[in-house]
C-alpha cells in the first residue's frame, strides 16, 4: 500500500521523462483552434457526396481530404488522450478527450 502513496505528480516528474505533447500542439489553446477548424473543415465532405464516380480526379481529391482530415484528427486525439492520462481525474482534460472523441465520430458520419 505505501508504494501507491509515492506515485508522483506530473508537476514532479522532470520533463525529460514526460511525453513531448508540445510536438502535437503548443498548448491547449492550439489543440482547441485545431478542433474549430476541423469542425469546419468536415463540411467539406458534401462536396464529394454523390461525385466520387466523376472523374479520378475528383476520387483523388476526396481521397487527399479524407488524408488531411484523418491526420489532423490523429494529432487532436493523440494529444487530448495523452493529456488525460497524464492525470485521470483532472476534468479539463476529460472534457477535451470526450470532444476529441465527438469530433471523431461527427469526421466518420460525415465521410460516409
Amino acid at each position: 500500500m505505501e508504494e501507491h502513496q509515492n506515485v508522483k505528480k506530473r508537476k514532479e516528474i522532470p520533463v525529460s521523462c514526460t511525453w513531448a505533447t508540445e510536438d502535437l500542439f503548443v498548448s491547449d489553446a492550439a489543440w482547441e483552434a485545431a478542433c474549430r477548424d476541423m469542425e469546419k473543415a468536415l463540411a467539406g465532405y458534401e462536396t464529394y457526396k454523390g461525385h466520387l464516380g466523376e472523374s479520378a480526379k475528383t476520387l483523388y481529391d476526396c481521397l487527399r481530404f479524407d488524408a488531411y482530415v484523418g491526420e489532423n484528427l490523429d494529432r487532436i486525439v493523440s494529444y487530448a488522450r495523452l493529456c488525460q492520462d497524464v492525470d485521470l481525474t483532472d476534468e479539463h482534460y476529460q472534457e477535451m478527450a470526450v470532444r476529441a472523441q465527438q469530433l471523431e465520430t461527427a469526421a466518420a458520419a460525415a465521410s460516409s
